[in-house]
């Protein structure tokens, strides 16, 4: 298990998306929105409610993963081919 937080600089505030979920879940429960329609549904609502700054900040999580995956996998590499 690795955990990457995101970047401090694309992170929303928690007190800030908290209320925004709160409120795209609900939002969604009156939408009769189920099964595997929820994730779009919330994931554009998210990026609606926030003017973007939701989605920017899954793009940087996104990056900022595979920045460390590419990382773990030079330094196995080097350590399995090192002569």
């Amino acid at each position: 298990l690795v955990v990457n937080p995101i970047p401090k600089e694309e992170a929303l505030p928690y007190k800030d998306i908290e209320k925004v979920i709160d409120e795209a879940l609900e939002e969604m429960k009156k939408a009769g929105v189920k099964g595997k329609e929820e994730t779009p549904y919330l994931l554009s609502k998210l990026n609606e409610l926030t003017k973007g700054k939701s989605q920017a900040a899954n793009e940087a999580l996104v990056i900022n993963n595979a920045k460390l995956g590419a990382s773990i996998a030079k330094h196995i590499c080097r350590e399995l081919y090192e002569d």
